[in-house]
C-alpha cells in the first residue's frame, strides 16, 4: 500500500515534467542577449526623472547625468525640451511660482507686449517675500491691480502691506478673500496719492502702523477737503505725537475729526491737552472726550 502511493507521486512528477517540456517546445526561440539593453534602460530612467515636464536647465542636467553614468560609450541625446525660455520666463523667481500663477502672469504680459513698465513691476513683485507668502487668490489680484492702475507704485504697496494696519486686516477671519483683494486696489490708490505729494502723511513711516479705523478716518477727511495740504501736514504732526498714538483708537478718530472741523487749530494745542489732567479725568467718557476735543480745537482756531 505504501509502495503504491510512492509510485503515484513519481508518475505525477514525471508527467508534469513532460508537459513542461512540451509547452516550452511551443514557445518562440529565445532572443540573444542585448548588450545595450542596460544602457537604454538607464537612459530612459534619466529622461523620465529629469527631462519629462522639466525646464530647459533640467534637461541639460539629465544629459550630464547620463554621461556620468556611462562615460565610456556615449550616444547623442536629442534635446526635446524645446528652446530655452527667455525674459521673465527664464528667471528663477518666475519658475518658482505655481503653474496657475505663471499662466496668469504670461497671459497679462502677452496681452501687453509693449508695456515694459508692467514687466518690471511684476518682476519686482514676484521677487518679494511678502508677495510669495500671500494666497494664490491675492497674488493674482495683486497682479491684476497693476494692470488696472498703471500708476501704482509697487514698492509703496509692498511697504504698506508690511505695516501693522494691513497685517491685522489680512489676519482677520471676518474678511473674505474677495474683500482682501479689493483692499489691494485701495492701497494702489494710496500709492498714487503718496507719489503726488512726498510730504503727505501717506508717506510717513507711522502711517502704515495706524489702526485701520484711524487710517480710514484720515483718508476720508483728506478726501472731504480735496487733499488740503495744510491739513495733511497737521495730520502728519498728529500721528507722530506719542500721546496721540497711546490713546484709544476711537479717541484718535475723534481728534482727527476735531482737527478737520477746525483746520485753523494748532496741533500743539491739542497735544498739550492730551498731556493734561483734564483729559485724564474724562478719559472713560467717550462723549465728554469728543466734546472736549471740539472745544480745544475751536479755541485754538480762534486764537484763545
Amino acid at each position: 500500500m505504501q509502495r503504491q502511493k510512492l509510485d503515484i507521486k513519481r508518475e505525477i512528477k514525471i508527467k508534469s515534467h513532460i508537459l513542461a517540456l512540451e509547452f516550452a517546445s511551443q514557445l518562440p526561440p529565445m532572443e540573444p542577449p542585448d548588450p545595450e539593453l542596460e544602457e537604454r534602460m538607464m537612459l530612459q530612467f534619466t529622461r523620465s526623472r529629469l527631462s519629462v515636464g522639466s525646464t530647459h536647465l533640467q534637461g541639460k542636467l539629465a544629459e550630464k547625468l547620463r554621461q556620468a553614468l556611462n562615460p565610456v560609450k556615449q550616444q547623442p541625446v536629442e534635446d526635446t525640451s524645446g528652446p530655452a525660455p527667455q525674459g521673465l520666463e527664464a528667471e528663477r523667481d518666475f519658475r518658482l511660482l505655481t503653474p496657475t500663477l505663471q499662466e496668469h502672469i504670461l497671459a497679462i504680459v502677452n496681452a501687453n507686449p509693449e508695456d515694459t513698465a508692467l514687466v518690471e513691476q511684476i518682476r519686482t513683485l514676484i521677487a518679494d517675500d511678502l508677495f510669495k507668502g500671500l494666497s494664490l487668490g491675492l497674488q493674482k489680484a495683486f497682479v491684476d491691480t497693476l494692470v488696472w492702475n498703471a500708476e501704482a507704485n509697487v514698492a509703496y504697496m509692498l511697504d504698506f502691506m508690511r505695516g501693522r494696519c494691513f497685517q491685522t486686516f489680512l489676519a482677520d477671519p471676518n474678511y473674505t478673500e474677495e474683500q482682501k483683494s479689493f483692499e489691494l486696489s485701495f492701497i494702489a490708490d494710496l500709492s498714487v496719492l503718496a507719489a503726488a505729494n512726498p510730504e503727505s502723511v501717506l508717506n510717513d513711516k507711522s502711517f502704515k502702523n495706524l489702526d485701520g479705523g484711524t487710517l480710514n478716518t484720515i483718508i476720508e477727511e483728506l478726501n472731504a477737503h480735496e487733499g488740503d495740504r495744510e491739513l495733511d501736514r497737521k495730520f502728519r504732526q498728529l500721528i507722530n505725537n506719542l500721546d496721540f498714538r497711546d490713546m484709544r483708537h476711537d479717541y484718535q478718530q475723534f481728534m482727527i475729526v476735531a482737527l478737520s472741523r477746525h483746520p485753523g487749530a494748532r496741533v500743539q494745542d491739542l497735544a498739550d491737552y492730551l498731556a493734561g489732567s483734564d483729559f485724564i479725568r474724562i478719559y472713560s467718557n467717550p462723549d465728554a472726550v469728543m466734546s472736549a476735543f471740539m472745544e480745544v480745537a475751536a479755541r485754538s482756531e480762534s486764537g484763545r
